[in-house]
């Protein structure tokens, strides 16, 4: 399972074509949509939202990614939201010191659109699989940016409410707040990078996939 996991990975991380029905994702437009960055006070916070989403969208076209191998990992990550957060104070000279594992556990939280707030999952609630995969991810993370990435602090919450209804839908309207450390980072939802763009049935132009009415003609968009 490993090999294979990591197999995924390195296809993903190293900008494999990303396709998702019959249009082309942007990658890094995806990626930017999942993150959030606030860096006052030389205080530096980063936090990246990782939905099962993440993986279908990147993985689900790459010839090489079998669609009985596209369907394990899915099954493997549907039940979880997965975040990956760091917290550092910047020094005088450049240098930052992040916060470890165990401080940044105890104020990260997810909070979706009706105010319930949900805590990360310890590691008796978690897939023995998907603790691997984080395990594999945390090396390539570091690979990717730098010193950075090495600090990044791997959450992992539930995917659903207790009514077994997602907690966010990154393809359907509502919002998700990502607390860490005395401060919130809030998404809208839903992604817009990951929607089929729609068109204007009076002039054909091109419009948002997240929006639902033309904003000049006023009609419902293809």
């Amino acid at each position: 399972m490993k090999k294979f996991l990591l197999f995924v990975l390195l296809s993903v991380f190293f900008k494999i074509s990303a396709l998702s029905q019959d249009f082309q994702v942007d990658e890094g437009k995806f990626i930017s949509e999942t993150q959030k960055i606030s860096n006052e006070n030389h205080i530096l916070k980063l936090v990246w939202w990782i939905p099962v989403d993440f993986w279908q969208v990147v993985a689900g076209k790459n010839p090489n990614i079998s669609k009985e191998q596209l369907t394990q990992i899915v099954t493997l990550l549907k039940d979880y939201n997965i975040v990956a957060a760091l917290d550092g104070k910047m020094g005088a000279l450049g240098d930052v010191q992040y916060q470890d594992l165990e401080v940044l556990k105890k104020s990260v939280y997810l909070q979706d659109k009706n105010g319930i707030v949900y805590k990360p999952l310890n590691d008796n609630e978690i897939n023995a699989s998907t603790k691997n995969l984080i395990e594999i991810m945390k090396p390539m993370v570091s690979n990717m940016m730098g010193k950075m990435g090495e600090n990044f602090r791997f959450f992992v919450f539930p995917a659903f409410d207790k009514n077994k209804v997602l907690i966010a839908d990154p393809r359907k309207p509502g919002s998700l707040t990502i607390g860490l450390t005395n401060d919130t980072f809030k998404f809208k939802l839903p992604i817009e990078s990951i929607l089929k763009p729609k068109k204007c049935p009076i002039d054909g132009e091109t419009m948002s996939g997240s929006w639902v009415y033309c904003p000049w003609h006023g009609v419902k968009l293809d």
